[in-house]
């Protein structure tokens, strides 16, 4: 006996068309309202933007990091029906983003490194990776 695409959630034969994510109903509501749907069609490009820049100049990697995972995770249960199994790729790039964030690559490339020392640290600890460098004699 074949398994469906929504094992364990569905069972048996699924009718053309049938929508399997659980969180489908929010996903409809949201976007049947206009006030939300403005906001959220100015957010999502310009935060992919924002979010690919800061992670390619290696600046605020790790707010910029985090961001992405948490798009990358509204994207991945927005995309939920597990057509091919429970991974897709907006999981796998939530989890890359997060490795970003706990390795603190900004530090080793990245502009986080050279300006560690201008930045107060509580703003250093909260957005960037970098740690100043030590003076050298």
């Amino acid at each position: 006996r074949r398994a469906s695409p929504g094992w364990p959630f569905v069972t048996g034969e699924i009718a053309e068309g049938t929508v399997i994510n659980p969180t489908n109903g929010f996903w409809v509501s949201l976007a049947g309202n206009a006030a939300a749907m403005g906001i959220i069609n100015v957010l999502v490009p310009f935060g992919q933007v924002g979010i690919g820049i800061s992670l390619a100049l290696g600046l605020f990697t790790r707010f910029g990091g985090a961001m992405g995972a948490l798009m990358m995770l509204l994207f991945f249960v927005a995309a939920w029906d597990f057509g091919y199994g429970v991974v897709n790729q907006h999981l796998t790039y939530a989890l890359v983003c997060a490795t970003l964030v706990g390795l603190g690559a900004g530090r080793y490339y990245g502009l986080d490194g050279m300006s560690a020392d201008r930045v107060s640290p509580a703003i250093r600890n909260l957005l960037m990776s970098g740690r100043p460098v030590p003076a050298t004699a």
